[in-house]
């Protein structure tokens, strides 16, 4: 079954996890059309490929309260990571190629946009955070950079409602009415850095462990 087939079946967290998995190991090649192609066990699929599908997970959930989970959000970082090697090797395989293999990629991708700066650009959003996300899970840290993005008008008012409300979780519309307008198609995202995402990561599975004997210790003492 090729790669392409599998990841057609399957949800975004298991696609991305096959996608990093599959460039573990691949080796990037060059058709004489110009494509850039990622290889790996008698498998191959376009570069371009994966980076519209990766496209397509983070278009469908950033923008709405569907966050990545952390798990998601490390896959995509290794998968970035990979990813870039890739598109690197690649570049080396065009400059090794013939003239017209050459003429056909710079053609095909001054039309289709799809580039390195691309890539990393659109990948940064594993890292992306809503203000209240990020202040509830990086306190005292200063996000890498802040990011806007388009969202659905009811996601923004949602937002709005978090950040205006009061202790009793009360608002009122006169509160919310100057802030909509031209911003409501938008919200804000910081980016956190790989590291402190890797610290999370680190800090939720010590906190797992804690938990777990904490339960053995409650289970041994009134079993």
């Amino acid at each position: 079954m090729s790669i392409s087939y599998r990841l057609d079946g399957m949800n975004s967290s298991d696609s991305l996890k096959e996608m990093s998995n599959f460039l573990k190991g691949a080796r990037a090649d060059v058709s004489f059309s110009g494509k850039r192609l990622v290889q790996k066990g008698g498998e191959s699929i376009e570069i371009d490929a994966l980076v519209k599908r990766i496209t397509l997970i983070i278009d469908e959930r950033l923008p709405t309260a569907q966050v990545f989970s952390l798990k998601d959000r490390i896959v995509g970082m290794s998968l970035q990571k990979r990813l870039v090697s890739v598109y690197k090797d690649s570049e080396t395989r065009l400059e090794e190629s013939g003239l017209l293999t050459q003429i056909l990629n710079w053609v095909r991708e001054f039309f289709s946009g799809t580039g390195l700066s691309d890539v990393r650009t659109k990948m940064d959003h594993f890292r992306a955070y809503s203000p209240s996300d990020y202040e509830q899970n990086f306190s005292g840290n200063t996000p890498e950079k802040t990011i806007e993005i388009a969202a659905p008008r009811s996601l923004k008012m949602q937002e709005l409602v978090e950040s205006v409300g009061d202790q009793n979780g009360m608002v009122s519309f006169r509160s919310l009415t100057p802030t909509l307008g031209k911003q409501s198609t938008t919200v804000k995202r910081h980016l956190a850095s790989p590291e402190q995402i890797l610290g999370l990561h680190s800090r939720v599975q010590d906190q797992s462990k804690e938990a777990r004997h904490y339960d053995k210790y409650v289970k041994a003492a009134w079993g």
